[in-house]
């Protein structure tokens, strides 16, 4: 299932608790990891697998009924991004205007003030990055 930006922000913040600036990268490096792809899977040099939305590692979440559920996974996403920051990521690291507008603009559609002001401060500054870039 292919979920949009606004889509995993309702999750995050919903299911996994994300609130203003870690609301707005955990939209980035579900977008960096999986391209919203519930069904991404993803081969490491080390053998082991990464799957789902947010990229699960077999080493981290053996069991692929929770790496695949976006529910589930998103739960178990927080519960890793509690215990060790953004660390387990690598997607969604390196500075991305694109992704960053999307994610941003993702957060700033969500209702009661979910991060919206944050969200619509850091989508100027990706699209004025994004702009800059484009010359």
């Amino acid at each position: 299932m292919q979920l949009s930006p606004a889509q995993i922000a309702k999750l995050a913040h919903d299911v996994g608790g994300w609130r203003g600036a870690d609301l707005v990268r955990a939209v980035k490096v579900a977008l960096a990891e999986s391209g919203g792809l519930t069904t991404a899977v993803g081969v490491n040099k080390n053998g082991t697998t990464d799957r789902g939305l947010w990229q699960l590692n077999t080493g981290t979440v053996a069991d692929d009924s929770i790496a695949f559920d976006p529910i589930q996974a998103t739960r178990a996403a927080a519960a890793i991004w509690r215990k060790r920051g953004w660390r387990p990521w690598y997607g969604g690291r390196k500075p991305d205007a694109k992704l960053d507008a999307q994610a941003a603009a993702a957060v700033a559609t969500l209702r009661g003030g979910a991060g919206t002001w944050l969200a619509v401060a850091m989508l100027a500054l990706s699209m004025l990055e994004y702009s800059r870039k484009r010359g």
